[in-house]
C-alpha cells in the first residue's frame, strides 16, 4: 500500500463513523474493488446505506470466491449506518407530510405490490416508504412494470437487454448497475458498460456512446421491452 498519499477512497475507508472503524481486512478489499474493479474514486458515488453488499461482492471478488464472513456483517452496517438503521427521519414540522405519505406508502402496498413483489424488486419486503413511492412514480412514468423498470436500469449500464432471471436476485430497485455480476463479467471480458464508456479514457467517446444506446434501443424494440403489457 502506497504510504505517501492515501486516495480519497482509502481515507474514506479508514475513517472513523459513529464510533467504530471497518476491520483492515475489509478496508482493503473495498479499496481495491473500488479503485480496480468498478473504477470508483469519489466517494459521494458509494451508496453507503449499500455498503454490506458492496463489501461482499468485493470479498468474493479478491478471495475467488470465497464466502463473505458473516461477522463483518454487522460491523459494517454499524460502521456506514449507526447502531440503529431504522431511524424515522421527520420531524414536528413535517408531520402532515409524514402522515400523508404513510397512506400513500400502504395504499400503493395494497393496491399495487404484495409481499413477493417487493421482495424480488427491493430485495426485502419492507423498503423505505419513499423508495416505494418513487418506484411507484416510475411505473406510471414510464408506462412499465416494477420488474421493466429494473430490468432497464441495469440494460442501461450494459447496452443490451436483460430480464429479471439474468439480474439472479442481487440487482433491484435503486441498486448500482455498475457493480451487478453482469457489468463486472463484461467489465473483465474487455465488454465497455456506459460507466466506462463515460470514463472518457478513449478520443471515440460519442461514438462509442451513440453504438451503445443504438444497439440497446434496438434489442429493445425487437424484444418488446420497452413498452408495457
Amino acid at each position: 500500500m502506497d504510504e505517501t498519499e492515501a486516495s480519497e477512497i482509502e481515507i474514506f475507508l479508514g475513517s472513523t463513523r459513529h464510533g467504530r472503524v471497518l476491520p483492515q481486512a475489509v478496508v482493503e478489499v473495498l479499496k481495491t474493488y473500488f479503485e480496480e474493479v468498478v473504477v470508483i474514486k469519489d466517494v459521494s458515488e458509494v451508496e453507503i446505506e449499500e455498503l454490506h453488499v458492496w463489501a461482499e461482492d468485493a470479498w468474493a471478488d479478491a478471495k475467488k470466491g470465497a464466502v463473505w464472513p458473516r461477522r463483518f456483517e454487522a460491523v459494517v452496517k454499524a460502521w456506514a449506518m449507526g447502531s440503529s438503521s431504522k431511524k424515522v427521519l421527520s420531524t414536528p414540522s413535517s408531520a402532515k407530510t409524514s402522515r400523508r405519505l404513510s397512506v400513500q406508502v400502504e395504499k400503493v402496498k395494497a393496491d399495487d405490490v404484495d409481499e413477493e413483489d417487493t421482495l424480488l424488486l427491493f430485495g426485502r419486503i419492507d423498503p423505505p416508504a419513499r423508495d416505494t413511492l418513487l418506484l411507484q412514480s416510475d411505473m406510471e412514468k414510464q408506462g412499465l412494470t416494477g420488474e421493466r423498470v429494473v430490468c432497464l436500469s441495469a440494460g442501461i449500464e450494459l447496452g443490451t437487454p436483460v430480464s429479471m432471471s439474468e439480474l439472479q436476485g442481487e440487482t433491484f430497485y435503486k441498486s448500482d448497475a455498475r457493480v451487478c455480476k453482469m457489468a463486472r463479467e463484461r467489465k473483465k471480458a474487455g465488454v465497455p458498460t456506459l460507466a466506462k464508456i463515460l470514463e472518457g479514457k478513449t478520443k471515440d467517446v460519442r461514438a462509442q456512446l451513440q453504438s451503445h444506446f443504438s444497439h440497446l434501443i434496438r434489442d429493445l424494440t425487437d424484444a418488446s421491452l420497452g413498452r408495457s403489457d
